[in-house]
């Protein structure tokens, strides 16, 4: 039997962990996931098929697949209490696995949630500055550096004077710079988070010897995507066919939209560069699509032409966010959008319609093959 790769993904039950999770596992990895589920799904909900689950104590759960060679591991437990606890853990409470060692690392756990959480409960996000500064300092303790460790952050650390309704500018990685002390101001705490863990980033590559990657998703959506964010919130009002459909703000707000699976791609072709100690991409389709926009597509699609009632009294963030994908080193890499911003609406808007809603098919549509 050939040995398997282990991998950690941190929040690994929130929308994008899912997804990864998931592909993962379909790849023959063992795959640990933490996560408190304060926001996620629990695993039992999502999981591939061919697992065969035993649930522990301690809300631990595991399932391996001998066939597959992959195994999964959970537990349920806040992220900030296990990096503070490790030794004890390690040592007393582990009873299965190894949560010292990993071939590859993912961090995601984060608070996080949609525009309004961003702008009206600052402070809570800020908590993703403990998090993250917890995990760094664990991770360079471990007793064997992981082959590469990915860390997400996010467009909202670009700075908020680039993305005006003047500066409609392609954001680029070099646009934050800390080699030249420019960094600009980002998109309040959950843009400073981001901005001081790609900080930590830097600082756990070149004084610690570790191989990181920086990825900064753009506007991520999926069938799956929590009802708080724009584009499910907007996409279920069209599959019900609600006229007018309600939009935050005026609706000419610009953001990049990419389909998760697309974004689970570029997670994996970028956990693959291993070259290079410290690496730093966008993730985006590098195209700006207004709300308004992107509600006229779905409603063609749903075959009706509803009014835009614009709700100006909601947050709306900075007016126009997109990256520069062609000089990203995931294009470099040979990153390409696949699904399109209809094609990935379409399958939205059809899942959304499905009564009775089964993520682990969900999951096996994409990432079985």
């Amino acid at each position: 039997m050939k040995k398997r790769k282990t991998i950690l993904i941190t929040g690994g039950c929130g929308f994008i962990g899912r997804h990864l999770t998931s592909y993962f596992l379909y790849q023959g990895y063992t795959v640990y996931v933490i996560d408190n589920l304060s926001i996620g799904i629990h695993p039992k909900y999502w999981l591939p098929p061919f697992l065969k689950l035993k649930q522990l104590g301690g809300g631990e759960l595991a399932g391996i697949d001998r066939k597959n060679n992959s195994q999964f591991f959970f537990l349920n437990e806040d992220i900030i209490q296990f990096f503070h606890n490790t030794e004890r853990n390690i040592h007393t409470k582990r009873n299965y696995g190894n949560w010292q060692q990993f071939n590859y690392i993912i961090h995601l756990a984060a608070i996080i949630g949609g525009r309004s959480v961003i702008e009206k409960d600052p402070l809570k996000v800020g908590i993703d500055l403990a998090i993250d500064a917890l995990f760094f300092n664990w991770l360079v303790r471990l007793p064997r550096a992981p082959k590469k460790v990915l860390f997400s952050s996010s467009s909202s650390a670009y700075p908020v004077g680039l993305q005006s309704s003047i500066k409609r500018q392609a954001l680029k990685e070099r646009d934050i710079s800390f080699l030249n002390d420019y960094i600009g101001k980002p998109d309040l705490t959950y843009g400073w988070s981001k901005l001081t863990g790609e900080y930590l980033s830097h600082i756990a590559a070149k004084q610690y010897g570790q191989n990181i990657g920086i990825i900064r998703p753009f506007s991520g959506y999926g069938e799956d995507q929590d009802l708080s964010y724009p584009v499910p919130s907007l996409l279920s009002q069209i599959a019900q066919q609600k006229n007018p459909v309600n939009v935050w703000g005026n609706g000419n707000q610009g953001r990049d939209f990419i389909h998760i699976s697309d974004c689970v791609r570029a997670y994996a072709l970028l956990l693959k560069q291993e070259t290079d100690k410290l690496i730093t991409s966008n993730l985006g389709s590098g195209k700006l699509t207004t709300f308004r926009e992107l509600i006229l597509l779905a409603a063609k699609i749903q075959g009706y032409n509803p009014a835009i009632k614009p709700l100006l009294d909601k947050p709306v963030g900075v007016q126009t966010r997109h990256a520069d994908m062609k000089h990203s080193p995931l294009h470099k890499l040979g990153f390409r959008q696949l699904i399109a911003l209809k094609e990935g609406l379409t399958r939205v808007i059809t899942f959304m319609n499905i009564k009775n809603k089964d993520l682990a098919k969900l999951y096996e549509s994409y990432y079985k093959h």
